[in-house]
């Protein structure tokens, strides 16, 4: 049956003035919205209120879309970043990530390091990289077939899922209304990503987004036991472990492209000491040992590495 235009009510809005009085108008009538004062005289002002549907009925949709499409997006993130770290080690990301969508990871890295009036969280790589192209690492043949394929079997499934929130992640970012169908539908991914990995690990997932806010003073804590392990070097005693070393080096951001610093001769460095603390020790063998860290070049190698750490340090300020 068609519905006669004129027996369709107008929906109501909310008006939210200054002095937190609320009006309630017409829709047909918001183009000749009149702000009221104490006094009751009117006086149009365009730029003074803001308006919503109703603030629980189109905020609470809006926020519960918002929380799941979160969920979604850090557990998948957080997905692809643990099982990529477990197949091809913490820097997988150099290898693993489409040339385009490392190069647009590589543009935002920049940008943010470049702003130095606001201090921003560091997170890993693949937070720098849009929601569609987490699709194109998960698509990517490699990745495909050594990782992904075992957990969510059917592509095209998953391929169809993640494209469906696009729209609808855009419609929250841009602060459009959401309807109850853009619910129904992030409530169904995120069953469909909880079903294929698992929802004991999915909830780690959501609670880790891999992140760090500790990077100089963890240079600063290499720095000093490169210091130390050095002068150890020098009268050829053994040289305990190198902890910080051991941590560092298996973080995803201790890198040239991620830091925006040469750390190759930092890296060179403490392959020296690990390569001295392999060394053979018994009665008389202290002569072997320095020839050993002659021929490896133990002290440029520190001057170069020391000249890395300041060069950092420098930089970052």
């Amino acid at each position: 049956m068609e519905i006669a235009p004129d027996t369709i009510p107008a929906p109501s809005y909310s008006i939210f003035h200054a002095d937190r009085s609320i009006l309630l108008v017409p829709y047909s009538n918001l183009g000749d919205i009149i702000q009221h004062d104490q006094t009751g005289q009117g006086a149009l002002h365009q730029h003074s209120y803001y308006m919503t549907q109703s603030p629980d009925d189109i905020c609470g949709i809006n926020l519960s879309v918002y929380r799941l499409l979160y969920q979604i997006e850090v557990g998948l993130r957080e997905f692809i970043i643990k099982t990529l770290t477990t197949k091809c080690g913490p820097r997988w990301w150099k290898e693993r990530l489409p040339p385009d969508v490392l190069e647009a990871y590589r543009k935002g890295r920049v940008y943010e390091r470049s702003i130095k009036w606001c201090y921003l969280v560091p997170h890993h790589p693949l937070y720098y990289i849009d929601f569609p192209d987490l699709k194109k690492v998960i698509e990517r043949a490699d990745n495909w077939r050594d990782v992904f394929q075992p957990v969510f079997k059917q592509k095209d499934i998953l391929i169809t899922t993640l494209s469906q929130l696009e729209t609808i992640r855009n419609t929250i970012a841009h602060n459009r209304r959401a309807s109850e169908r853009n619910l129904s539908i992030t409530k169904d991914a995120l069953d469909t990503l909880i079903s294929a990995i698992g929802e004991e690990q999915y909830r780690e997932l959501i609670a880790t987004c891999s992140s760090t806010v500790d990077i100089p003073k963890v240079i600063t804590l290499l720095k000093d036991e490169a210091i130390s392990a050095f002068e150890t070097c020098r009268a050829c005693a053994p040289l305990e472990r190198l902890e910080i070393w051991g941590r560092v080096n298996a973080i995803w951001w201790f890198d040239t492209d991620y830091l925006g610093h040469d750390v190759t001769h930092i890296n060179r460095y403490f392959n020296i000491l690990l390569g001295y603390q392999g060394q053979p020790r018994r009665r008389g063998s202290g002569h072997i040992i320095e020839a050993w860290l002659q021929s490896q070049g133990l002290e440029t190698a520190y001057h170069e590495a020391m000249q890395e750490f300041s060069t950092i340090f420098e930089e970052g300020r």
